[in-house]
């Protein structure tokens, strides 16, 4: 089957149609060593790979890459999406975007190490609250095939990735999201179309109706996985607006409040010195006693053996 580029290409697909890019990365770079994890509440897919010198055609996937190079020797490294070969600077801390449904044909002289997250195309456009209906709309179209330098960007691709790989790989859904809404908010401000939200944050905060209504569901779902899809429908709001408006109003993360919440609630709960703490852990939400103790020490300075203790001494 021949499919076409987002640049309006054929690809070279061929029989080897990949449901992910995942999957066709798997295969055709089998020989190279790689760490992979996955997202609890999205299909995202993170990777850790060590390459050397190779030429190889990636055939169109469903997803956007997210490539990270962490560390380099090359000395050149160029792609071509169905539009002409771009040569790109292939140092440490570049970052660069590949599009969805374009065949990738990628050549690297040298040894390198890449941090990727690829996402499904229609993921990424409901976190920048765009439809895909048109290519000319995309907010990242002027990003592909770009070699992009910012501190930001391997600082959240790190993140991302230490987050996933923490508690066995069952990082918080919420986390994730918020990172991710970051890693794309940072991508907005290279954008070439200054229409878009997503080249600036300039939308109204929520306001206090909306903000009840929020802190109302999380602390009725305490002890539920909070996912960013679940809270911005509580408002009837996109993600990628819910997070911006929902940030402009409380200067934190969606994954920041819901965390303070689950202390507070917890603090509460420790007062009845019948309830194990372990059960005061899982109650509120926490994944482990242990996760407990680090967040609630976090927030509140001391530990709930201690602050259990501070209350009925």
């Amino acid at each position: 089957m021949t499919s076409t580029s987002s640049f309006g290409h054929p690809s070279a697909a061929g029989t080897n149609d990949y449901q992910s890019f995942a999957a066709a990365f798997g295969d055709l770079y089998s020989r190279f060593p790689r760490r992979e994890w996955g997202s609890d509440s999205k299909p995202l897919t993170m990777m850790r790979v060590d390459q050397n010198a190779h030429e190889k055609v990636i055939p169109a996937v469903p997803d956007i890459v997210f490539r990270l190079v962490v560390q380099s020797s090359m000395t050149s490294s160029s792609v071509n999406f169905g539009d002409g070969r771009v040569d790109l600077s292939g140092r440490s801390g570049s970052f660069y975007v590949a599009p969805a449904n374009a065949t990738a044909d990628w050549r690297s002289d040298g040894d390198h190490e890449l941090l990727m997250i690829s996402a499904p195309s229609s993921l990424v456009g409901d976190f920048l609250g765009f439809d895909g209906s048109a290519q000319e709309a995309d907010p990242l179209r002027s990003l592909y095939g770009k070699d992009l330098i910012n501190a930001s960007l391997p600082t959240i691709m790190e993140e991302i990735w230490r987050k996933a790989q923490s508690n066995n790989g069952q990082a918080s859904a919420l986390e994730i999201d918020d990172l991710f809404v970051s890693l794309l908010t940072t991508l907005g401000s290279y954008a070439d179309n200054q229409a878009h939200p997503a080249t600036g944050n300039d939308e109204p905060p929520l306001d206090h109706k909306r903000l009840l209504m929020i802190a109302d569901y999380v602390d009725e779902n305490l002890d539920m996985p909070l996912v960013l899809d679940d809270l911005a429908k509580v408002v009837d709001l996109s993600i990628f607006h819910f997070s911006r408006r929902f940030k402009n109003a409380t200067n934190s993360t969606p994954h920041e409040f819901v965390l303070s919440r689950r202390v507070e609630a917890s603090r509460q709960m420790l007062v009845n010195v019948e309830v194990p703490i372990v059960e005061v852990a899982y109650a509120c939400g926490f994944s482990s006693q242990a996760h407990f103790t680090s967040k609630f020490k976090r927030y509140t300075g001391t530990t709930p053996g201690a602050y259990r203790s501070a209350l009925v001494n």
